[in-house]
């Protein structure tokens, strides 16, 4: 079944290991798409990653033309500290946009006024570009709104054009941190493989739905898939190694649980009830997926 949804996979999986703080895996993953063809996403797809998850590196993003610059680039967000605060403003705000949740906003009054901010920016992209060059100016740093407006055009969905816009926002207004390495800690287990096969990926989508439907407790728990779902990349796959800026990160995660009608210990609660069964349910793919990440690395490097 992988074969069909090996690219995908290997596209989440490549994530999921920047995002956890795996260089060995990420120039695994990185040599196994190249070799497969896939270049022209990766190099669209560095921004994006960078973007969402330490978004002060887009900063340093210089070369996406050779190969070795693009897996360099990509090594430094893997090992750095994460900054996900625009990808949590973004993600935050494009429910706010959606009038259809009548999403209530939380947080201080600076992260409210990034929230709105962002979500009108959705509505109204190019208003909200030309007045954000427009204080960029006022405060000397064009060139901070000319780096982000040009890296946004390698974002496809709304969302992840609002991250591009957010990190200039935040870097216009209030600077760009400095970026440490965090101490590297080895990890008590193998990298748990099954949190690439997700919601962003139709085999995910599809096999959370199968677990769903012939759960025993599909009946009584409604919406179940779409929990599931969620819950999954909220507390695995959304994982980190190290969360600078995680207040910006977890106001975009209690609001939907807001959404949703649960608590952070709600959640957390019925995520471990079914989670060890699941994994169970997604683990029978993980030993294809390594097989074929094996595989594609023992070809020789036609880059190295």
């Amino acid at each position: 079944m992988i074969e069909e949804h090996k690219t995908q996979i290997m596209r989440s999986l490549l994530q999921k290991g920047v995002r956890r703080g795996d260089p060995e895996l990420v120039e695994k993953v990185f040599d196994y798409l190249i070799k497969d063809g896939d270049l022209s996403w990766v190099k669209q797809r560095l921004s994006v990653i960078t973007a969402e998850e330490c978004w002060p590196l887009l900063f340093e993003i210089s070369d996406k033309s050779k190969i070795r610059k693009v897996k360099d680039m990509l090594l430094r967000v893997t090992e750095s500290e994460k900054y996900k605060g625009a990808a949590g403003i973004a993600s935050y705000a494009s429910r706010v946009a959606d009038k259809g949740y009548g999403q209530k906003v939380y947080g201080t009054k600076q992260e409210k006024e990034l929230v709105q901010i962002t979500a009108e920016f959705i509505l109204k992209q190019e208003d909200y570009w030309e007045k954000l060059k427009s204080k960029a100016k006022k405060e000397n740093k064009e060139h901070l709104y000319f780096t982000v407006k040009e890296l946004s055009r390698s974002a496809s969905f709304e969302t992840d054009k609002a991250m591009f816009f957010v990190a200039g926002l935040l870097a216009v207004n209030f600077g760009i941190p400095k970026i440490t390495i965090p101490n590297k800690i080895s990890p008590e287990e193998e990298f748990p493989y099954w949190i690439a096969i997700d919601k962003h990926t139709e085999l995910g989508r599809v096999l959370i739905r199968e677990f769903a439907m012939n759960n025993k407790d599909y009946t009584s728990f409604d919406g179940m898939e779409f929990y599931l779902k969620k819950y999954q990349f909220y507390f695995e796959g959304s994982k980190v190694n190290h969360l600078a800026d995680e207040r910006l990160w977890k106001l975009n995660v209690l609001s939907d649980l807001v959404r949703m009608k649960r608590t952070e210990s709600e959640a957390k609660e019925e995520w471990n009830k079914y989670k060890p069964e699941l994994i169970k349910y997604l683990e029978k793919y993980t030993d294809e997926i390594k097989d074929e990440l094996n595989n594609k690395s023992a070809e020789p490097d036609l880059f190295g």
